[in-house]
């Protein structure tokens, strides 16, 4: 599906406990003490792992942010190997339920669409509902987004905290009309471009990187007409970024009977070499 494994590694001077803390584990970025490069080049094989530290080191499996096993490393091996059991790997998986009604008179929904993962190249799922209650079963424990589609209804975008083994109830999500407005993305001089347009609540807008991530809806303009469908009534930040690295931010609003099209002109872009003179002793913090 192009979307990223759900096995990692980590490095830590200290042991491992059973997980990691969900907020912290950032397995692609990696820390001072390690770095992961996931490839999938052959079966069974996870990626490289780049030490940064000095040995003795502890590296663990990760399913997610779970622990599967950990080793420690007293020097670099030709090659780390790591053997799982099924049993274990079941253990971790995560289950997450919820129902889902219409929120203009509380009907529960027939069928709906869903995506679960970091939402990059993830597939969509099209399920029939029983009284409008949604079940997903086997997910890799950590955090994740869970998008639901029910056109004409609104799309939404749920945060997910999934715990190793356990499983997260939703309660009741009601989904409202859905909104949209069409316009147009210009460059500085006024000529149409192509662009890509990531739209956030306002509420979310100061997060952290991740999370905007995960709660951005992302559309694109296509010869500079860009229509922006499927969310619900709210206030919004658009972030418009253009050819050549040209970027804006735009507030916008969804909700009215009928909205005014939009007219959005990204600046010009001035690019400056800088060059900073210090002795080569300077540190820089």
């Amino acid at each position: 599906s192009g979307a990223r494994s759900a096995l990692g590694l980590a490095v830590s001077r200290a042991p491992f406990g059973r997980a990691l803390e969900p907020s912290a584990w950032r397995r692609f970025e990696g820390s001072a003490e390690g770095h992961f490069r996931e490839s999938q080049s052959a079966p069974g094989y996870v990626g490289t792992l780049e030490i940064h530290t000095d040995y003795p080191v502890h590296v663990a499996l990760l399913h997610g942010h779970a622990v599967l096993e950990q080793q420690v490393l007293l020097a670099a091996p030709e090659e780390l190997r790591f053997r799982i059991d099924s049993a274990s790997l079941e253990r971790t998986r995560a289950k997450l339920r919820a129902r889902i009604v219409r929120a203009t008179d509380g009907q529960p929904l027939d069928e709906l669409s869903w995506q679960v993962g970091d939402l990059q190249g993830a597939a969509s799922r099209r399920q029939a509902l029983v009284d409008g209650v949604l079940e997903i079963a086997e997910l890799p424990p950590g955090q994740a987004s869970l998008l639901l589609e029910a056109p004409p209804l609104e799309r939404r975008l749920v945060r997910l905290d999934l715990e190793p083994g356990a499983e997260l109830d939703l309660g009741t999500l009601a989904l409202g009309p859905a909104h949209g407005i069409r316009g147009r993305v210009l460059d500085a001089a006024g000529r149409p471009i192509a662009a890509k347009v990531e739209v956030i609540e306002r509420e979310r807008f100061q997060g952290a990187a991740h999370e905007l991530a995960m709660g951005a809806a992302s559309f694109r303009a296509l010869d500079g007409e860009l229509a922006i469908e499927g969310l619900a009534a709210g206030r919004y930040y658009a972030q418009v970024e253009g050819p050549q690295q040209t970027y804006a931010c735009f507030e916008l609003e969804l909700g009215a009977a009928d909205p005014t099209p939009f007219e959005w002109r990204l600046p010009r872009a001035e690019r400056i070499a800088v060059r900073v003179a210090a002795p080569t002793q300077a540190r820089w913090n």
